[in-house]
């Protein structure tokens, strides 16, 4: 089922996606629990569906639950906790909420940078990321 999500979602068909994702997820919850990583992973996708929906409150929370567990879950220096960083701060900047960006994204960074090759996308993603959010508050602060 979720790569059938997968596939909707990558054709554009969001709606559709959306549906499967949300029964994948209540399956989970309910075999595997709030805390195994699979479910973390589908509610992850989901929120990504969401997002690309426009629905970012729900898709915002939904990234500040599954970055809450997986910091318990796994720690601050997993690559599958810093993912869940850099969803939850395009989300953010998609909401036009730049400080909240910058405090979450400058120590997101310093992680990258610990753990991963200097020359990952991921790390260009999020100084970007960074760069736009300080450029955005400094004209908002003018």
């Amino acid at each position: 089922m979720n790569s059938l999500a997968n596939t909707l979602h990558e054709r554009g068909q969001l709606e559709e996606a959306e549906k499967i994702r949300r029964e994948v997820l209540a399956l989970r919850l309910e075999i595997l629990g709030r805390q195994h990583l699979d479910t973390l992973s589908a509610m992850s996708s989901l929120a990504c569906t969401l997002f690309d929906c426009g629905q970012l409150e729900e898709a915002e929370k939904m990234e500040q639950e599954v970055l809450a567990l997986l910091l318990d879950i796994l720690g601050r220096r997993h690559p599958a906790s810093i993912r869940a960083m850099h969803n939850r701060a395009v989300t953010l900047y998609t909401r036009g909420q730049f400080e909240d960006v910058i405090q979450l994204v400058r120590p997101t960074m310093d992680l990258q940078d610990q753990i991963l090759d200097k020359d990952h996308p991921d790390i260009s993603d999020l100084e970007k990321l960074y760069i736009g959010a300080m450029s955005m508050q400094s004209r908002n602060c003018s």
